[in-house]
């Protein structure tokens, strides 16, 4: 199992809430925080090697909308 932070910033004025709940949705997601400063979610995911942890980051989390 391989796991990783992804620090993520959404477009301003949006509701983060949205964001974090989108985010939550995803497969392999096991927390989303909001944090204070440059970023505003922090992410943590799990996988089962890098190529999965690539794919959830390229191309789920990067889809969701605001980010």
């Amino acid at each position: 199992m391989v796991s990783a932070y992804v620090l993520t910033e959404t477009v301003p004025g949006k509701n983060v809430k949205n964001v974090r709940g989108d985010i939550l949705k995803i497969k392999g997601v096991k927390s989303a925080d909001y944090v204070t400063g440059p970023y505003d979610v922090v992410v943590r995911i799990e996988a089962k090697n890098m190529a999965d942890i690539t794919e959830i980051v390229a191309v789920k989390i990067q889809s969701v909308k605001r980010i």
